[in-house]
């Protein structure tokens, strides 16, 4: 049986229909994929340097963190984005951004 909506209800899915959350831009040539988290964002990347540093080599400066973890070379910012060395595929790159960033 068919699921109803409430009237006027309308039926928007912005996270799937990639209305809110990460965007993605291949970086041509440079096997890379640049996540630009939500609008606003602003990440700790000292608190994301002790997260990652037990899966991998992490350097990190008051501007960006360089992360490498298993096939992945992540340069992250503190305004959420991030280029995701090690892939052309913007699905893959959102799902490391994911795993490794957050949200």
């Amino acid at each position: 049986m068919p699921t109803r909506s409430a009237p006027g209800a309308r039926r928007r899915f912005d996270y799937l229909e990639g209305r809110e959350g990460a965007e993605t831009s291949s970086l041509c040539g440079r096997d890379a994929v640049q996540v630009r988290g939500r609008a606003g964002t602003t990440l700790d990347l000292d608190a994301l340097a002790g997260r990652l540093a037990p899966l991998g080599r992490v350097e990190h400066t008051p501007f960006l963190l360089r992360a490498d973890i298993d096939a992945w070379r992540l340069t992250v910012f503190a305004d959420g984005r991030a280029i995701i060395g090690g892939t052309e595929d913007p699905a893959l790159a959102k799902s490391v951004y994911v795993r490794y960033v957050g949200g």
